[in-house]
């Protein structure tokens, strides 16, 4: 079961593969070398045919002209794979602060010519304007930019050193309109701490369109259920092309996959009845 990370204290990065493969290639090829070979990797599983956390459910259910916000963005992990998923009017809005990831996202949009793919260097949250993206940095000084946040003070984790840069902040209503866009089908936030301002920043446009919603945060948030409220359920993916009411887990349940809440408007969960399972 996934819990509410909120009040984490103190954290120490897992010296996992993914830590000593950081590691030895910043010791080998230089720090700059390293955000290369992980946009190369980004590439090569896709070329792969390897899914991205969910998205080999949402490859079921993306239409051609769907429009899609992917907040968080990174380095392209599902919006080289959400592209291909859509026809020429569908469009999948990349959101990336961090200037090095952002510079990437470009890249990749101009090397694999994907003219639905949209590349916006902004924050998302509930206000226009500038903040500090803060970005944690570990021994072997390794940036963790994965898991930088322009809200500390909700951050799940603490780190001793950042380094920071300055960025603009929008909200998905500011953006959306920018876009002049009169749709809105997936909204997916991936922004270490900062969902709910980044959802509940732009509510009304929410309501007005019910999009999926898709959110690196427990079911169990308070923030979650003025959601609820408004008439969303709450789901899991389970053995990657399922999906499972996140209140019906039981206590280590096999299959579920945790990188997002999947939140559906009751209004629109007849397109969804045949992926859920008890």
């Amino acid at each position: 079961m996934r819990e509410s990370k909120r009040n984490t204290t103190a954290y120490s990065y897992p010296k996992t593969k993914n830590y000593y493969q950081k590691v030895i290639i910043r010791k080998i090829f230089g720090k700059d070398c390293y955000k290369y070979f992980k946009a190369l990797k980004v590439k090569l599983l896709y070329k792969m045919g390897r899914s991205f956390e969910i998205s080999s459910f949402l490859q079921q259910i993306i239409e051609d002209d769907f429009i899609i916000f992917d907040i968080g963005a990174n380095l392209g992990q599902y919006a080289i794979r959400l592209t291909r998923y859509l026809g020429e009017e569908g469009r999948v809005v990349s959101v990336e602060p961090e200037t090095e990831n952002y510079g990437f996202l470009i890249r990749l949009k101009n090397k694999h010519k994907l003219k639905n793919l949209v590349c916006c260097n902004y924050a998302i949250s509930d206000f226009n304007g500038e903040a500090i993206l803060n970005i944690p940095v570990i021994d072997n000084d390794i940036e963790l930019d994965t898991r930088a946040t322009i809200d500390k003070a909700n951050y799940y984790f603490e780190y001793d050193k950042y380094v920071s840069q300055k960025v603009n902040v929008v909200t998905i209503q500011k953006l959306f309109c920018d876009l002049n866009l009169n749709k809105l089908d997936i909204i997916k936030s991936d922004t270490e701490g900062n969902d709910e301002k980044v959802i509940l920043g732009s509510l009304e446009l929410i309501k007005e369109y019910l999009p999926l919603i898709l959110v690196e945060d427990s079911h169990r948030e308070e923030w979650v259920k003025k959601l609820y409220e408004t008439g969303y359920l709450p789901f899991y993916v389970k053995n990657k092309l399922f999906m499972k009411n996140s209140f019906e887990i039981r206590e280590n349940e096999s299959g579920i996959d945790y990188d997002l809440l999947m939140l559906v408007h009751q209004s629109g969960i007849g397109k969804y009845r045949k992926f859920i399972i008890e």
